[in-house]
């Protein structure tokens, strides 16, 4: 996820794969009888920013989440796409489009951001991330976007190191300090 926004950008485990080679994934649009596998898929990922950010992240509600890929799943925006191996959903995609229109300081942007993406720890390294990225691109494409842009934390040294190996490039840097006064929580505020 993007800050507390509803995705993440992670790889979290990276034990060898137990991907059979022989039932390669296949990547396709997310329906909404997907919205089940989505939300395991998201719980792993949210559960790895739960322990790097407690302030800023909680345990995900699965009634929550499955409500949250339904209404998204229905935004012509949304771009949610599905790896699966043998017919079994084991990695996922989410982002939308972006528009920016031109302005006194920015060009105009039309753009597809990820928000989230996420494989199943049996699952990595096998290509399924670069196969989840490569369809988005196409799809930004087909739509007419010039980029795609994700975000991911600091602490998740793979991810930026997936990300990078895919193609990514930094092109900002976000920062925080906290603020809250003595003896409360960010969160508490």
């Amino acid at each position: 996820m993007s800050s507390a926004e509803p995705g993440h950008h992670d790889r979290g485990h990276h034990g060898p794969s137990h991907h059979d080679p022989s039932h390669p994934a296949t990547v396709r649009p997310a329906t909404r009888a997907d919205t089940d596998a989505l939300v395991e898929l998201c719980t792993m990922v949210q559960d790895l920013h739960v322990a790097a950010h407690p302030s800023e992240f909680h345990p995900l509600d699965r009634a929550d989440a499955r409500i949250f890929f339904q209404d998204w799943l229905g935004l012509p925006s949304a771009v949610i796409l599905v790896a699966d191996v043998g017919g079994v959903p084991v990695g996922y995609l989410a982002g939308a489009e972006q528009h920016r229109p031109h302005n006194p300081f920015s060009t105009e942007s039309h753009v597809l951001h990820v928000d989230q993406i996420g494989v199943h720890h049996d699952h990595r390294h096998a290509g399924i991330g670069g196969a989840l990225l490569r369809a988005a691109e196409a799809t930004a494409s087909e739509r007419g976007l010039s980029r795609v842009h994700l975000e991911t934390w600091a602490f998740n040294d793979d991810a930026q190191a997936f990300f990078a190996t895919a193609g990514f490039e930094p092109y900002m840097l976000r920062l925080w300090r906290d603020v809250s006064p003595p003896g409360t929580s960010p969160s508490a505020g």
